[in-house]
């Protein structure tokens, strides 16, 4: 059913039903080659990017394979990032360095809008200033752009750009189709490994953090607890030396008592002694006046009796 038959005549109705037979075969085997087409592109795209687990990795894989299946000549991946809400370039086939904006706003440019409409766009007739596909011997302009979002349960998830030379047909429009949910969830799925493994990431940095502190912590208080005890010891130590103290303060107020009292009794001893030389010196005054005056009644009578004679 390669050739066309020949229908003979308008009698010929076994030349018509074999065309009409071979027509719709050949329709047939292309829709199933188209079909085969298709599977075979989706089964090797997802066995790709089955196990990825860093996003330039996976946005590598999709640039070698999408551009090659759909005879494209540029392409950019785009992937959406919840945090800052801004499409980050993570990947991009033939493209010049420094040609490629590195980042977009939701509605910024065609990649842009395409992530707030999140519907296939298809641009032919490109103008000829947009780009240029350019090669060692020269350059041209595309002829169509397409841009494809990636959705995952409806949010968009990343944008994918290609630039082709010719349009792109049915059962390849029906591959971007069937790629935007597989690979929008296959990117939203990597972020969310790569989120879950940052936070794991932290989790265990702070834990270790947390350990290090631990152990500073516990150093610090076993630290403490040394100077703790060597306070101890020396208050205890201190407590010793102050009870010798009072105990030599004791003793030197009991022998401060003594030698009082010894002065005490010294004096006394001085006083009574004094006492007694006063009254010596007294007795012997008195001793001496009456010796005196004994002598003086002696001689007088004496005198008389001598000079009676």
């Amino acid at each position: 059913y390669s050739h066309d038959v020949a229908i003979k005549g308008e009698q010929d109705q076994l030349g018509r039903s074999i065309a009409h037979m071979t027509q719709a075969l050949r329709i047939s085997t292309e829709e199933t080659s188209q079909r085969d087409w298709l599977k075979s592109n989706l089964a090797e795209i997802s066995r790709s990017i089955q196990g990825q687990t860093d996003m330039h990795a996976f946005a590598a894989t999709i640039m070698d394979l999408l551009p090659a299946m759909l005879n494209a000549n540029h392409a950019t991946f785009f992937a959406w990032q919840h945090d800052s809400h801004v499409l980050l370039l993570k990947g991009h086939f033939a493209c010049a360095v420094g040609t490629i904006a590195e980042q977009l706003h939701l509605g910024e440019g065609l990649t842009g809008q395409c992530a707030r409409d999140k519907r296939i766009m298809i641009i032919d007739d490109v103008p000829k200033d947009y780009l240029n596909i350019q090669s060692s011997m020269g350059s041209t302009t595309p002829r169509s752009l397409i841009e494809i979002p990636l959705l995952a349960d409806g949010d968009i998830a990343g944008v994918i750009e290609l630039a082709c030379l010719t349009p792109i047909n049915d059962i390849q429009y029906s591959l971007l189709e069937q790629l935007s949910p597989l690979l929008g969830s296959a990117v939203h799925s990597l972020m969310q490994n790569i989120h879950t493994e940052q936070l794991l990431e932290e989790s265990q940095s702070l834990t270790e953090e947390l350990q290090a502190q631990e152990e500073e912590l516990r150093e610090a208080n076993d630290s403490l607890t040394m100077r703790a005890e060597e306070l101890t010891a020396s208050e205890e130590e201190l407590q010793a030396q102050q009870e010798e103290l009072r105990q030599n303060n004791e003793e030197l107020i009991a022998k401060n008592m003594t030698v009082e009292e010894q002065k005490n009794d010294l004096k006394a001893s001085a006083e009574s002694l004094a006492h007694q030389a006063e009254l010596l010196q007294q007795a012997s005054q008195y001793k001496s006046d009456f010796l005196s005056n004994m002598s003086h009644e002696i001689r007088t009578p004496l005198n008389a009796i001598l000079g009676f004679v």
